[in-house]
């Protein structure tokens, strides 16, 4: 009779310091909201792994927020130039 022997490693499951939170639109409050829950994890703790992973988190967000106004301003562009509107395409400065 054989014996079949098998080595499996120990199952390990780590946690983040925050699931992500995944919304149709994001704003600038919520980068704001990620780089406060940052300071707070990498206080005195700077070289921590939750550190590294929540300014990564930061990055991600704020990298999104761009894509998203990018697409915003492309969609923008491509409204005037099907509608032929003069008064629909204009721009202001603030």
């Amino acid at each position: 009779m054989a014996v079949l022997t098998l080595n499996f490693r120990p199952l390990v499951v780590r946690a983040t310091a925050r699931p992500p939170k995944f919304r149709a639109k994001l704003t600038a409050k919520d980068v704001r909201r990620e780089i406060e829950h940052a300071k707070l994890i990498c206080y005195n703790f700077e070289d921590t792994r939750a550190c590294h992973i929540a300014w990564d988190r930061v990055e991600e967000i704020s990298s999104a927020l761009a894509r998203q106004r990018e697409r915003e301003l492309h969609e923008l562009a491509a409204i005037c130039i099907e509608e032929d509107d003069p008064i629909a395409c204009r721009e202001y400065d603030v």
